[in-house]
């Protein structure tokens, strides 16, 4: 199991390359906050793995999950998490469903939050739209001219945003026109879970956590709308506004009655490492101390993260850097 550590004056971070399933007992105590996105078994990473001619079991099984696992794992969450303590994922609405019937009522759901892309979920994420270029190209042409000769059309999103109409055999484009018109949408639920055993009151006064904090329109139920970011990376990287909108929404980083006070969160699906170099960036802007684990199983996703953790530590250095990249 591969480690990486990190630690400075407001936040320290510590990065596992491992199966959270198979190690929950690194799972620390006292978290305020799980916030991450699991896997959806919508097998996008097929695509990717189909691209490499040494796909390896972890690249071709990246987007997989094993929800008896994901459910014992949620049993060890539960009891790391203080009172009052939330529990975020991104996921579409039958897995909501299903993890709100398997938890043994753990958990409670306070409610559903949605992030609305603006894009096609499924072509908007980086690279994938490429690949079923690629895996498609056989029955393509390219040529907008022909377009008329022919019964079927699709548009898709190349790596640039912009819209490229491929031309496609009338049976595909009936496929591809069907497969966009249910299961691909512009949005991604988001659930907020929380672990509440007292009353709300009791818990922000006690764990500084318990309450939802109202800021930049983000009401009871909570739209976030923010582009994905495009990166040649990773599949699926969450935009760093979002986990910063995400994470401002339910941790006090601005809490002024004690400066040593020392947040905990953990990302076990770490990807590409968004959650934590959003944290990263709160902690610094805000002076506030935070202890930042995250999980991640594939050793190239991993990598990744690292670089970019690391790139980000560096850039916190210069005390303008938050304003110059946005977040």
């Amino acid at each position: 199991m591969k480690e990486f550590k990190l630690e400075t004056t407001f936040y320290s971070i510590t990065v596992y390359n491992c199966d959270i399933f198979k190690n929950s007992e690194i799972i620390p105590n006292n978290l305020h906050l799980c916030l991450t996105d699991p896997p959806y078994n919508k097998q996008l990473s097929k695509f990717e793995a189909n691209e490499k001619k040494d796909a390896t079991k972890d690249d071709k099984s990246w987007d997989s999950i094993n929800y008896s696992e994901w459910h014992n794992f949620t049993v060890s969450l539960y009891d790391k998490l203080l009172d009052g303590g939330h529990f975020i994922f991104f996921g579409d609405v039958g897995k909501i469903s299903e993890f709100i019937i398997n938890t043994d009522k753990r958990f409670v759901l306070k409610t559903v939050g949605r992030w609305e892309k603006g894009m096609t979920m499924f072509f908007s994420q980086n690279r994938c739209g490429s690949y079923v270029e690629k895996r498609l190209s056989d029955d393509l042409e390219y040529t907008a001219e022909k377009s008329n000769d022919h019964n079927g059309k699709w548009g898709f999103y190349n790596n640039s945003g912009k819209s490229r109409r491929l031309i496609l055999k009338k049976e595909e484009s009936i496929y591809w026109n069907n497969y966009g018109a249910n299961p691909i949408v512009t949005w991604e639920s988001i659930a907020f879970m929380k672990k509440q055993n007292i009353s709300i009151a009791d818990t922000l006064l006690k764990n500084v956590v318990g309450g939802y904090r109202r800021r930049d329109g983000i009401g009871i139920i909570p739209l976030f709308v923010v582009s994905p970011d495009t990166t040649d990376d990773h599949l699926t990287p969450k935009p760093l506004k979002l986990m910063t909108q995400l994470l401002e929404y339910v941790i006090p980083f601005d809490y002024p009655f004690d400066n040593n006070y020392v947040f905990n969160i953990i990302d076990p699906f770490l990807g590409s490492g968004s959650t934590l170099i959003s944290a990263m960036q709160l902690a610094q802007h805000f002076h506030r101390k935070v202890n930042l684990y995250g999980v991640e199983i594939r050793e190239s996703a991993f990598d990744i993260a690292i670089k970019k953790i690391e790139k980000a530590h560096n850039g916190l250095k210069d005390p303008l850097s938050l304003f110059r990249n946005g977040a």
